[in-house]
């Protein structure tokens, strides 16, 4: 079996995985509201990670954005209290859209497509086209052998 054609099938099987997680990601985005908002500030939390046996950990750093934002004339702020990998990519003055939940006004987030993707999601999708992308190559392996 040709190169081409083995980047091919990974391809359209990651395709196939990724359609009903993305169909599920949008109606999960359906109940927020979005505005737009500027951060203020950022706050940088230290925190300490415990480690296991002669490694005793150390300390991590959680950056920590505030955000104001404008919703029925009202003025509004919040923090991110969330862990947030993206975080450190934010500067005082930069202007984002902020996702708040339609049916709990206090739960407010900067939004990204990637904070609302979870780690585990990402492995739920890669794992399986890993094995079937695998399988294939295998059976056309064996089949090349029998010829």
């Amino acid at each position: 079996m040709s190169k081409k054609k083995n980047i091919r099938f990974s391809l359209i099987v990651l395709g196939a995985l990724l359609v009903p997680f993305l169909i599920s990601k949008r109606v999960e985005l359906r109940e927020y509201d979005y505005y737009k908002g500027k951060i203020t500030t950022i706050d940088v939390v230290r925190v300490k990670v415990g480690g296991a046996g002669r490694y005793r950990g150390g300390y991590d750093y959680i950056y920590q954005p505030t955000v104001q934002y404008i919703r029925d004339n009202d003025t509004i702020s919040f923090t991110e209290h969330r862990k947030n990998l993206f975080g450190i990519l934010h500067e005082v003055g930069d202007k984002v859209e902020v996702a708040e939940e339609k049916y709990n006004r206090e739960n407010a987030r900067i939004y990204s497509f990637w904070y609302f993707l979870e780690t585990y999601q990402i492995f739920l999708i890669l794992l399986p086209w890993a094995l079937i992308s695998s399988i294939h190559r295998f059976i056309y392996i064996l089949r090349d052998s029998k010829k």
